[in-house]
Protein backbone atom coordinates (compact mmCIF):
# COMPACT_ATOMS: atom_id res chain seq x y z
CA UNK A 1 0.00 0.00 0.00
CA UNK A 2 3.04 2.45 0.56
CA UNK A 3 3.90 5.05 -2.13
CA UNK A 4 0.03 4.14 -3.66
CA UNK A 5 -2.21 6.88 -4.71
CA UNK A 6 -5.65 7.25 -3.57
CA UNK A 7 -8.81 9.42 -4.55
CA UNK A 8 -11.85 10.18 -2.63
CA UNK A 9 -14.48 11.54 -3.89
CA UNK A 10 -17.11 13.09 -1.37
CA UNK A 11 -15.82 14.35 1.92
CA UNK A 12 -19.03 16.06 3.61
CA UNK A 13 -20.68 14.46 6.47
CA UNK A 14 -24.04 13.74 3.71
CA UNK A 15 -25.09 13.33 0.09
CA UNK A 16 -25.68 16.67 -1.57
CA UNK A 17 -25.12 19.08 1.10
CA UNK A 18 -21.44 21.20 1.75
CA UNK A 19 -21.33 20.90 5.35
CA UNK A 20 -18.31 18.93 7.20
CA UNK A 21 -18.92 18.64 10.38
CA UNK A 22 -19.34 15.61 11.80
CA UNK A 23 -17.53 13.75 8.25
CA UNK A 24 -16.22 10.16 8.94
CA UNK A 25 -14.14 10.91 5.67
CA UNK A 26 -11.55 12.73 8.04
CA UNK A 27 -10.44 9.16 9.69
CA UNK A 28 -10.57 7.25 5.83
CA UNK A 29 -8.23 10.33 5.06
CA UNK A 30 -6.14 9.59 7.53
CA UNK A 31 -5.66 5.69 8.37
CA UNK A 32 -4.84 5.86 4.27
CA UNK A 33 -2.15 8.70 4.98
CA UNK A 34 -0.67 6.18 7.86
CA UNK A 35 -0.26 3.87 5.96
CA UNK A 36 1.69 5.98 3.90
CA UNK A 37 -0.89 6.35 0.64
CA UNK A 38 -1.09 9.69 -1.31
CA UNK A 39 -4.39 10.63 -0.79
CA UNK A 40 -5.94 13.28 -2.78
CA UNK A 41 -9.55 14.61 -2.06
CA UNK A 42 -12.47 16.00 -4.49
CA UNK A 43 -16.15 17.07 -3.52
CA UNK A 44 -18.18 19.24 -5.57
CA UNK A 45 -19.45 21.14 -2.73
CA UNK A 46 -16.80 21.96 -0.77
CA UNK A 47 -13.27 23.91 -1.78
CA UNK A 48 -9.84 23.07 -1.19
CA UNK A 49 -9.40 26.05 1.24
CA UNK A 50 -12.39 24.53 3.67
CA UNK A 51 -10.89 20.77 2.88
CA UNK A 52 -7.62 21.99 3.95
CA UNK A 53 -9.10 22.48 7.34
CA UNK A 54 -9.96 19.39 8.00
CA UNK A 55 -6.37 18.36 7.04
CA UNK A 56 -7.42 17.25 3.69
CA UNK A 57 -5.74 17.20 0.30
CA UNK A 58 -7.92 18.75 -2.28
CA UNK A 59 -8.03 18.88 -6.04
CA UNK A 60 -10.08 20.52 -9.22
CA UNK A 61 -12.60 17.95 -10.99
CA UNK A 62 -10.82 14.62 -11.71
CA UNK A 63 -12.70 13.25 -14.30
CA UNK A 64 -10.98 14.09 -17.61
CA UNK A 65 -7.63 15.00 -16.46
CA UNK A 66 -4.77 12.52 -17.34
CA UNK A 67 -3.77 12.11 -13.24
CA UNK A 68 -4.92 8.59 -12.33
CA UNK A 69 -5.23 6.40 -9.21
CA UNK A 70 -4.38 3.08 -7.90
CA UNK A 71 -7.71 3.04 -5.79
CA UNK A 72 -10.87 5.35 -5.46
CA UNK A 73 -13.23 5.86 -3.22
CA UNK A 74 -16.65 6.95 -3.77
CA UNK A 75 -17.30 7.97 0.20
CA UNK A 76 -20.37 10.37 -0.33
CA UNK A 77 -22.48 9.62 -3.20
CA UNK A 78 -23.50 12.93 -4.43
CA UNK A 79 -26.02 13.05 -7.05
CA UNK A 80 -23.12 14.56 -9.80
CA UNK A 81 -21.42 10.52 -9.13
CA UNK A 82 -24.44 9.17 -9.13
CA UNK A 83 -25.33 9.91 -12.55
CA UNK A 84 -21.73 8.99 -13.66
CA UNK A 85 -21.32 5.48 -15.55
CA UNK A 86 -19.03 3.00 -14.39
CA UNK A 87 -16.54 3.70 -16.86
CA UNK A 88 -16.01 7.14 -15.16
CA UNK A 89 -14.74 5.61 -12.18
CA UNK A 90 -12.72 3.43 -14.11
CA UNK A 91 -11.22 6.03 -16.13
CA UNK A 92 -9.64 7.83 -13.27
CA UNK A 93 -7.62 4.04 -12.22
CA UNK A 94 -4.24 3.58 -13.65
CA UNK A 95 -4.20 0.60 -16.35
CA UNK A 96 -0.96 -1.20 -15.18
CA UNK A 97 -0.32 -4.94 -14.38
CA UNK A 98 -2.42 -5.32 -10.99
CA UNK A 99 -5.50 -3.85 -10.53
CA UNK A 100 -6.89 -1.08 -9.09
CA UNK A 101 -9.37 -0.83 -6.56
CA UNK A 102 -12.82 0.93 -6.33
CA UNK A 103 -14.53 1.38 -3.08
CA UNK A 104 -17.99 2.10 -2.90
CA UNK A 105 -18.84 2.72 0.39
CA UNK A 106 -22.62 2.78 -0.25
CA UNK A 107 -22.64 0.20 -3.17
CA UNK A 108 -24.54 2.61 -5.53
CA UNK A 109 -22.19 1.50 -8.18
CA UNK A 110 -22.12 -2.16 -7.86
CA UNK A 111 -21.37 -3.02 -11.64
CA UNK A 112 -18.07 -1.27 -11.77
CA UNK A 113 -17.27 -4.96 -10.54
CA UNK A 114 -17.51 -6.19 -13.55
CA UNK A 115 -14.97 -4.44 -15.29
CA UNK A 116 -12.14 -6.40 -15.64
CA UNK A 117 -9.30 -5.75 -13.62
CA UNK A 118 -10.52 -3.33 -11.35
CA UNK A 119 -11.24 -4.73 -7.76
CA UNK A 120 -14.48 -3.73 -6.25
CA UNK A 121 -15.69 -3.72 -2.44
CA UNK A 122 -18.27 -1.93 -0.69
CA UNK A 123 -20.09 -2.48 2.87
Amino acid sequence: VRGASALILGATFKEDVSDMRNTRVTEVVQELENNEVNVNVYDPFVGSGELQKYNMHGIKNPFGSKEKFDAVVLAVPHRMFLDMPPEAYVGLMRNGGKPAVFVDIKGVHRDAGAKSNVLYWSL
